[in-house]
């Protein structure tokens, strides 16, 4: 990306199109030493990973058989 073929975009541009938790999925989706490809596709991805957190990590709803033992 270089600022004088106008191929870049700042963090509030990104920031406006996308949250702040996607892009520290982007980041931490990356190698460390890897130059960081941001396009479309790759922001597809990071949402599919960030939707399939948020399943993983959503409260389950209790049991009947844990209820009925607290009863």
């Amino acid at each position: 990306m270089s600022k004088s073929l106008k191929n870049f975009i700042t963090i509030d541009d990104a920031l406006e199109k996308y949250s702040a938790r996607q892009l520290r999925f982007a980041f931490l989706l990356q190698n460390w030493n890897a130059r960081l490809d941001f396009k479309e596709s790759s922001m597809q991805e990071v949402r599919s990973a960030e939707s399939l957190l948020n399943v993983r990590l959503a409260p389950s709803p209790p049991s009947p058989l844990h209820l009925a033992e607290s009863s």
